[in-house]
């Protein structure tokens, strides 16, 4: 596992865990060749950020999750930093977040960090139909695991960038929900920052 110190200029991703306990409870039966290949795609989709973007990726493991000692995420653990920090500090840091499903979407979005929405055949019904209702509720930029196609930073960039307009919208929807109070204020005690 990667640990050393990193700088604030990184890619975030916070992972739902393929085998989290809510999945594996109202989902159907996961396989190991399903694991297998999300965690060989994951990687693959990973490292090519990495790559292109030229920094560093740190990975925030999900406590309730179970993680497998298979060969291809033995290369996540060999290839990326895995911090310790609390995840919602280090989204404040990145620049840009990637994820499934989280419940710290809203942070995300208060904080109006890019996003990486990310799609899998292998995350199964349970998981997948929470990607389609974040999707429902604001079009984020998505890329699929089995058939992404990386090759500008710019173009994907301005992609990911075109999105933030919609961010304000998302907020007063879900978020706000006392008039009264200012978003600021608001804001401040979703974040505990007072």
């Amino acid at each position: 596992l990667k640990n050393t110190s990193f700088n604030d200029d990184y890619i975030l991703f916070i992972d739902n865990g393929f085998d989290h306990p809510d999945r594996v409870i109202n989902d159907n039966k996961i396989n190991n060749l399903e694991r297998d290949n999300y965690y060989k795609n994951l990687f693959n989709f990973l490292d090519k950020l990495k790559k292109i973007f030229n920094v560093e990726l740190l990975y925030c493991k999900h406590p309730k999750a179970n993680y497998p000692y298979n060969k291809f995420f033995k290369l996540i653990e060999g290839e990326f930093h895995f911090p310790k920090e609390s995840t919602l500090n280090l989204i404040q840091k990145s620049k840009l977040v990637i994820f499934s499903e989280t419940t710290l979407i809203n942070p995300i979005i208060l904080f109006k960090k890019k996003i990486i929405l990310l799609e899998s055949k292998y995350l199964g019904n349970y998981l997948n139909s929470k990607v389609e209702s974040i999707k429902k509720e604001i079009d984020l930029f998505s890329i699929s695991l089995e058939n992404f196609e990386i090759k500008d930073k710019d173009k994907l960039n301005q992609q990911i960038s075109d999105k933030l307009y919609l961010y304000d919208n998302f907020i007063y929807k879900n978020i706000f929900l006392k008039e009264n109070i200012s978003s600021f204020e608001q804001i401040n005690k979703l974040l505990n920052l007072e």
